[in-house]
């Protein structure tokens, strides 16, 4: 028994003294936990908030040295935050004096220069650029707008080909073209061609020259009663215009045979594509015609018959990322006739919903559409952020620009106005843009007159346009932004990405234009310090534009038709991209297939002209000097 109430005794104090030991660990841990907790609220989180504080403010500033000696990061970081929370909706309180708010302007306006270089080439920097950010979503991340648009022609080329009677000659032409095997394709398609144009020893040049007065080659300028004519008119060869890169005996003989001797070539007024256009009326057999000319260009540099087709392959392999479609034989000769000429067969095929042009009002919802403005806005949070209340003015002075669309009305003559207007925009709604882009090219060529070469031997680009012709305007006071109706090619299906834009280039255009403005609101109310990013965009633009003007004393002298230099790029430009094929095989020409034909051929002619131009006067201030 008292061996029991021992036991018992002991069980119990050992059962009180883990009692004590418990409480006595439960009250130490609860004392550390304390301790913890004190240091870490008074000492730990006050030191990470300040060296957090400090990291955003050396991210969101890079000061200079006299920052360091003038400003401490408390004093700017308040600064910046009182001028974000300023309640005046006014930006003219907005000045930016901290070395915060004008570093950001900094950035910005380097990001605004780095997104658009004025001084580089155009189409390179902003056309390029833009077409490679904005891949169509529906189809694989690297399909442009131009591939769609270009598989959806073909298709429709096809359907036309196939359906018998559709367009005979044009099929005719596609049946010789699959096939006859690679040894003979060249000759044979030669000789079609000459059958069915009926030429034997006179080469035909359809829509590419200006016929010729008899006081001169290049003195013939468009009348008013000749808008429409498509008479020929028999020209001398060395007559014809020198153009780089451009052996007119060489061509011709290349065309019907080194034994023939080409004097005297048949060439048609300017007007002839415009009669083509004319309210639908005009004879497939020109269009043909002008294809084929077009066609016999393009082959004319493939020396060996049997290579042509290996040629047209490896051009598709160069252009393999466009293709979303493999290119058979037949795909091969209908990309033969549309590298040449891309929009003359489409009239044979187009579909009436394509061709509907509602004139200047589609052009300008386009712009004033939800589209546009959300995609601006997104891009200017993007740059501006933080800037609220400033942007939020901006917009507001965005939302009172008006939209004008450069028709021809606003181009030509009043009678002529009126006569386009009543005639083709009410009487025929489906007239294609082409005719309003030849009119609005025609007027604003004629504007720009220049010097005749002293002789023939002298080059000459014959390029009178530069971009900024077809570029949107915005004119002091920035109430009116006004795009050239030639941005618009409402024939192109709708591109998914910009929905209303019938054409991704307009996007970029107006971008740059809205982009300038931007600069002059920031520079005008002191948010930035882009003074100098300003003025060095405009002497960039200065120097596109302003060197290319011709002097009152050198436009004195009889000009050259500049419709005429206008038209005649086509057929340079294929003589020019097969020369710059050859040297690809020996050099890689990275980037040569990016440029659309008539930018590259543009951005050329621009850069051979600019050069001539300046050997001339430096040429002039030599003879001045001695």
């Amino acid at each position: 028994m008292d061996e029991e109430a021992t036991f018992s005794d002991d069980r119990e104090r050992n059962a009180k003294r883990v009692l004590l030991r418990c409480c006595a660990l439960s009250l130490a841990f609860t004392m550390v936990v304390t301790c913890f907790h004190g240091v870490l609220q008074h000492v730990v989180v006050p030191e990470m908030n300040k060296t957090f504080s400090s990291w955003s403010e050396n991210i969101g500033r890079r000061p200079g040295p006299e920052d360091r000696s003038q400003t401490t990061p408390s004093s700017t970081t308040s600064a910046r935050s009182s001028l974000l929370r300023a309640k005046s909706p006014l930006p003219e309180v907005l000045l930016c004096n901290t070395s915060a708010c004008l570093d950001f302007s900094a950035r910005t306006a380097q990001l605004l220069r780095e997104a658009i270089n004025p001084c580089g080439d155009f189409y390179k920097y902003a056309c390029d650029s833009w077409q490679h950010d904005h891949a169509l979503r529906r189809q694989a991340h690297y399909v442009s707008t131009d591939t769609v648009y270009l598989k959806q022609y073909v298709n429709m080329l096809k359907k036309a080909l196939f359906k018998p009677g559709a367009i005979p000659k044009l099929g005719f032409l596609y049946q010789v073209c699959k096939k006859v095997t690679g040894d003979t394709l060249y000759p044979r398609l030669l000789s079609t061609f000459l059958y069915t144009l009926n030429i034997r020893k006179l080469a035909l040049l359809d829509g590419q020259f200006s016929k010729y007065s008899r006081r001169g080659p290049l003195s013939y300028m468009v009348s008013e009663q000749h808008e429409c004519s498509s008479s020929c008119d028999i020209a001398d060869v060395e007559t014809l215009p020198a153009i780089p890169l451009v052996n007119w005996t060489s061509l011709f003989q290349g065309l019907l045979g080194v034994d023939v001797r080409v004097d005297r070539v048949r060439v048609t007024s300017p007007q002839y594509l415009l009669n083509l256009y004319k309210n639908f009326k005009f004879d497939k057999a020109d269009i043909l015609n002008h294809i084929v000319l077009r066609v016999m260009i393009l082959i004319l540099p493939f020396v060996s018959d049997d290579v042509l087709f290996d040629r047209i392959a490896a051009w598709k392999v160069s252009k393999e990322h466009l293709l979303p479609f493999e290119a058979t034989r037949e795909d091969q000769c209908l990309h033969t006739m549309l590298e040449v000429e891309p929009y003359m067969p489409m009239e044979l095929v187009r579909s009436s919903h394509l061709v509907k042009l509602s004139n200047a009002r589609v052009a300008k919802d386009v712009l004033t559409g939800p589209s546009f403005a959300f995609a601006f806005i997104d891009h200017l949070r993007e740059v501006f952020q933080g800037q609220d209340t400033f942007l939020d003015a901006l917009f507001k002075n965005i939302a009172l620009i008006q939209v004008e669309v450069l028709s021809p009305s606003s181009l030509t003559k009043a009678v002529v106005a009126f006569q386009v207007h009543r005639q083709h925009l009410h009487q025929n709604p489906a007239t294609p843009l082409l005719y309003f882009v030849y009119y609005y090219v025609k007027n604003a060529a004629m504007k720009r007159q220049r010097p005749l070469a002293a002789s023939q031997n002298e080059s000459w680009t014959g390029w009178t346009l530069h971009f900024s012709d077809a570029m949107p305007r915005l004119d002091p006071p920035f109430t009116t932004l006004q795009i050239p109706i030639t941005a618009f090619d409402l024939m192109l299906p709708t591109d998914p990405v910009v929905e209303l834009f019938h054409l991704p280039r307009v996007a970029f255009r107006a971008y740059r234009t809205l982009s300038e403005y931007v600069l002059y609101y920031v520079r005008e109310h002191n948010i930035t310090s882009a003074r100098a990013t300003l003025e060095s965009l405009r002497m960039c633009l200065k120097h596109q534009s302003d060197e290319s003007i011709i002097t009152e004393e050198e436009s004195s002298k009889a000009g050259m038709n500049p419709v005429l230099d206008f038209l005649a790029a086509g057929s340079a430009y294929n003589l020019f991209r097969s020369e710059l094929s050859r040297i690809a095989k020996r050099v890689r020409f990275k980037g040569l297939e990016d440029y659309r034909s008539g930018q590259l051929f543009a951005a050329v002619s621009r850069r051979v002209f600019l050069r001539e131009r300046q050997s001339r006067l430096s040429a002039v201030a030599a003879k001045r000097g001695r």
